[in-house]
């Protein structure tokens, strides 16, 4: 959601007390998880690093509804995300 605020003097504010920014944070997270061995081989660090970071960036896109934004509602719909981009949407043989 703080994605949202870009270009907006408060997402410089933000970003500036955080310091690394999200995005870089994120892309560092899938390039530990990719050289542990976490993901399939087929998939290119590219690719990798583009998809997820943008379903993370994109999340409240997604799941925007009021209701959504209960603290614990958010918890099991972005557990239910990560479930998502693990497992995809086939089911288990």
């Amino acid at each position: 959601m703080f994605m949202k605020e870009k270009g907006n003097k408060i997402y410089e504010i933000a970003k500036d007390t955080l310091g690394s920014s999200t995005e870089k944070l994120l892309e560092e997270m899938i390039k530990e998880t990719i050289k542990n061995g976490d993901f399939k081989e087929e998939f290119s660090k590219d690719f990798l690093v583009r998809t997820i970071s943008y379903l993370f960036v994109h999340f409240d896109e997604i799941l925007y509804k009021e209701e959504d934004f209960e603290l614990q509602r958010m918890i099991k719909n972005l557990d239910h995300y990560v479930d998502f981009m693990r497992g995809g949407l086939g089911r288990s043989e």
